[in-house]
This record gives C-alpha cells, structure tokens and sequence, in this order.
C-alpha cells in the first residue's frame, strides 16, 4: 500500500468551513475530478474484473486502465487564483467516499442544506461507463463515485462570476 498526506498552516480566521458565513442562496461551484481519486476503487476492480485495460475507454481516448488510474487532482492552484481574484470562500467540501451526496453536506451548518442540481455535473465517459457495467441506478452512483467532481466551493452570489472568470472549468452545481 502507498500512502499519501499533506500538512499545512493557516490563520485561525481563514479555516474552513466557515458556517456562521453561509447563508440560503449561496452559490455551490464544482471542480472537476481526473477520475475517481480516491474513491469506489474496491467496486471499479470488481467491475473490471476480465476486462481488455488496454482498449480504449472510447473512440481517441485513453486505456481504460490510464483511465482509472488518473492521478489525483490538486486543487492548490484553482483556490489560490480564486482567492487572488478576491472571492471569498465560506466552505469546500472534498469529494471522497460517500461522493457528492454525502460530502458536501458534511461542511454546512445545520440550518442550511444543499440543493445540488445534479444534471449540471458534467459526467465523464469513465464514470457513465462504470455505472453501466456496474449496473447502478438512480442517486448511488453520487453516493459511491465522485461522478466527475473533485472538490464542491462555497460561496457568496455576488462571488459566482468572478470564480468562473477565475477558473473556467468550474462549473455551478447547485445552492444553498
């Protein structure tokens, strides 16, 4: 097994999530995923199981095998241009297990719930694909894979612009 971490410092007043900040309206943005990260691993394989890893995931794309094995995502970059564009970040919730029906919930105040509108994702081939063979259904494919979203950004309204403007491959995903 490999393991990997990462620690870092920050001002007490920069910590997210930063509930007391979130209100109904909120804007909830989503950065794209590489491939499933660290999640549904034990249920890719199963799915796999006898499959050609070198055929194509699609016509012109990569081996299935290049496919799941993407490298993880940093998000270091897009929330340091986020930042310098003067957006204020109330929260980020990591899509890991339990996906994105789970993990964004997690970051909010109890007051508040997530309206995620999940025709906006943007679901890669790799994911439809692993749904398909699976033979999954309705929300639990959100639940077990990170369906293409890596990471889940909270912010104001008035901020949704300048984030986009920021980072173009966000994408609005739902609110508040």
């Amino acid at each position: 097994d490999i393991v990997g971490s990462v620690v870092g410092l920050v001002d007490r007043a920069a910590l997210l999530p930063q509930p007391t900040q979130m209100q109904a309206g909120d804007l909830l943005f989503a950065l794209p995923s590489t491939g499933p990260h660290t999640n549904g691993y034990s249920l890719i394989r199963k799915t796999l199981a006898g499959r050609d890893l070198a055929q194509p995931l699609f016509d012109g794309g990569p081996a299935l095998a290049d496919a799941v094995m993407a490298p993880h995502r940093c998000y270091v970059p897009e929330v340091d241009r986020i930042q310098a564009a003067g957006v204020r970040l109330k929260g980020m919730a990591h899509i890991t297990g339990g996906g994105l029906l789970d993990n964004t919930p997690r970051v909010l105040p109890e007051q508040l719930a997530a309206h995620i509108v999940l025709t906006n994702a943007k679901i890669p081939p790799l994911f439809q694909q692993l749904v398909k063979w699976s033979g999954m259904e309705g929300l639990e494919p959100f639940r077990v894979f990170n369906m293409g979203v890596g990471m889940v950004l909270i912010v104001d309204a008035a901020d949704g612009p300048a984030l986009q403007a920021a980072v173009p491959d966000a994408f609005d995903i739902g609110e508040l």
